[in-house]
């Protein structure tokens, strides 16, 4: 028998639109200051007493409403929330509500007043990376739908320069702060070979007090890249900023674990024999990624060799990459990665891997780990060896890219944890780093990335405009997206044409017939076609007084781009139906711009000729292209 699928239960009580544009009001103007004592209260991550806004200012539904925790997680609320006077499910059904229309609450600094950027889970205590002393008082000011804040308008994501961005104003405090941090190291390391000469309490006291601030901050600074990742969607340059950040404050983490596992053996075991402390870690890595079988690592993976304070390394021997794969899953015994040795280098004792695999791993994910033999003065000959890389996926063939790939992107935003609702900017942002490595371009300077336009539309076709996601969601959403990836990596000609526009993006049929409506007779564009995955649609303009006929779309069938040495560009020159291609281009700013183009000139590029094409019928969805 089937079961009737239960429906949700609605809230019993709805908030008026009148209470709605009160609330937005009201987070829109509220201001909240904070004075040292509160401030001091963040910084040791204890939760904000705030009751500074005057009872008379605050919404009737929003009594005690602490903007301090709004709408990056609707279902965390602090305890004197809403006071009870409104059912609880109500205010969460309306946050988020509130949270798909603004995506994201933003903080903006204002002349003579210090804000602190919005951090996006409750559980993140707010460090002192978030802010800057300014007089004594802090302003949280939120930005809601103004002109600058990258929340919703018009149903379109819109996004300010990057210089004005909290995320960005934050990324350039944390990029400072890991310098500092270099110099700091380098003062704890003279101050441990002082205390390790000549050991006194007082200096070491002052030494492991020093070792653990900066532990502190540095934590707090990886829990903050992390935030940033689940909070704000990232432009691909800040994207790349972060993930190589966020490697490097784990390697200083690592560094600084030695310094105090060596000064701590000084405490417990005094007397004795320093204790050779060392690591291997990777500090730069391009995984996760899919790997063709045979093809060098264009981006290289970093493996530092990192020791405490009195280890005298006299020699090394190479440092060798193992693979990291079930033994059932191999199909031969023989080498598994070539140009598996490199040598550290004398000063930075780095070694550079560009790795190749001459086998597949059978739609396994696989790690590497690194090991490296040290001779230190006065020791034994010691190993030391690496944790594992992040996974990565070596195929045999193009047509095995989208499985593969969407193993590795579904275990990067879920780790495997299939019950959890992910942000929806965590997912953004690692669907970004994988279609740009899809599409085959450069991570830190992208000709073109998805545009905020672009993942609210897939935001909105596949979650609902949620701002939590699924695992069963992202499914559903690879199914489709994934064999649209397929097609531009793999497809004759498409990389070149969608780096350079002629390829429209993702967008709706509304969206095709907005562009398009009041352009002349044979206007045309490309998109991809909503309800056939990694099948592309051409929008196009024909010459009718009716505006919603003026506007036609054909689906381009495998037998239109499939024959023998015919690619998509020649099916386009022999349409005579299409004559001045849409293009859009200026990608860097985020907010592409149109211009109309005689395909000729943009199609003689890639060789394509014109000749007439017969009229077919029953093809796409019009009757006659």
């Amino acid at each position: 028998r089937t079961r009737k699928q239960r429906k949700p239960r609605r809230p019993t009580k709805q908030l008026s639109n009148e209470e709605m544009e009160q609330m937005m009001s009201f987070l829109d103007d509220g201001e909240i200051n904070f004075d040292d004592a509160t401030i001091e209260g963040l910084l040791m991550g204890s939760s904000p007493n705030v009751s500074a806004i005057p009872t008379t200012q605050q919404p009737p539904m929003l009594q005690g409403f602490n903007p301090m925790y709004p709408f990056m997680n609707p279902g965390f609320f602090p305890p004197h929330f809403n006071q009870g006077q409104v059912p609880m499910e109500v205010i969460q059904a309306q946050m988020a509500q509130l949270a798909q229309m603004q995506m994201q609450l933003q903080m903006q600094t204002n002349p003579g007043q210090m804000s602190m950027p919005m951090m996006g889970m409750p559980s993140f205590a707010p460090s002192p990376v978030m802010y800057q002393q300014n007089q004594g008082m802090v302003t949280v000011k939120s930005e809601g739908q103004r002109q600058g804040s990258m929340g919703w308008n018009g149903g379109e994501m819109q996004r300010t320069p990057a210089a004005d961005q909290p995320s960005t104003q934050l990324l350039a405090k944390l990029q400072s702060l890991h310098q500092i941090h270099q110099d700091e190291m380098a003062k704890i390391r003279d101050m441990q070979k002082e205390v390790l000469g000549n050991p006194q309490r007082s200096n070491f006291d002052a030494l492991t007090q020093e070792q653990e601030r900066v532990k502190k901050a540095i934590d707090s600074e990886v829990a903050a890249l992390q935030d940033l990742l689940s909070t704000f969607i990232l432009s691909p340059p800040e994207l790349f900023k972060t993930i190589h950040l966020h490697q490097h404050l784990l390697a200083q983490n690592m560094q600084l674990e030695l310094y105090h596992l060596e000064l701590q053996q000084l405490l417990l075991q005094p007397g004795m024999p320093t204790r050779c402390y060392v690591a291997l870690g990777i500090t730069e890595s391009p995984l996760p990624m899919v790997i063709p079988k045979g093809k060098t690592l264009e981006e290289p993976l970093c493996v530092k060799l990192m020791t405490g304070v009195n280890v005298n390394v006299q020699t090394t021997s190479a440092v060798k990459a193992l693979l990291s794969l079930d033994n059932s899953v191999l199909k031969t015994s023989g080498k598994q990665i070539e140009s598996d040795e490199e040598k550290l280098d004398d000063f930075s004792r780095v070694a550079k891997f560009h790795l190749k695999f001459p086998n597949g791993t059978r739609m396994t994910m696989a790690t590497v780990k690194f090991g490296v033999d040290i001779q230190v003065v006065g020791m034994p000959r010691i190993q030391a060896e690496s944790s594992p890389s992040h996974p990565f996926i070596v195929i045999t063939n193009e047509s095995q890219y989208e499985e593969a790939d969407g193993i590795l992107l579904k275990t990067d935003i879920f780790a495997n944890q299939a019950n959890l609702l992910k942000p929806w900017p965590l997912l953004a942002n690692k669907v970004q780093r994988h279609f740009l490595r899809g599409t085959r371009q450069d991570s830190t300077k992208p000709q073109r990335f998805l545009t905020t336009k672009e993942l609210a539309y897939l935001n909105l076709k596949f979650f609902d405009g949620h701002t939590a996601v699924s695992m069963h969601a992202f499914d559903e959403f690879w199914k489709w997206f994934g064999k649209g990836m397929q097609k531009i990596r793999y497809q004759r000609h498409l990389c070149s044409m969608w780096q350079h526009g002629l390829i429209y993006g993702y967008v709706d049929r509304d969206g095709v017939n907005a562009a398009l409506v009041n352009q002349e007779p044979g206007t045309f564009l490309i998109r991809f076609s909503e309800r056939h995955p990694g099948t592309f649609a051409v929008g196009y303009t024909i010459e009718d007084p009716d505006p919603e006929a003026r506007v036609r779309h054909y689906l381009i069938r495998a037998e239109d781009v499939y024959g023998a040495k015919k690619t998509l560009p020649d099916f386009l020159m022999e349409s005579p139906q299409f004559t001045k291609f849409l293009v859009i281009y200026d990608f860097g700013s985020g907010n592409p711009k149109h211009r109309i183009v005689d395909k000729e000139l943009v199609l003689e590029q890639y060789g394509a000729k014109r000749t007439a094409l017969e009229p077919t019928s029953n093809g796409g969805y019009d009757e006659k292209l």
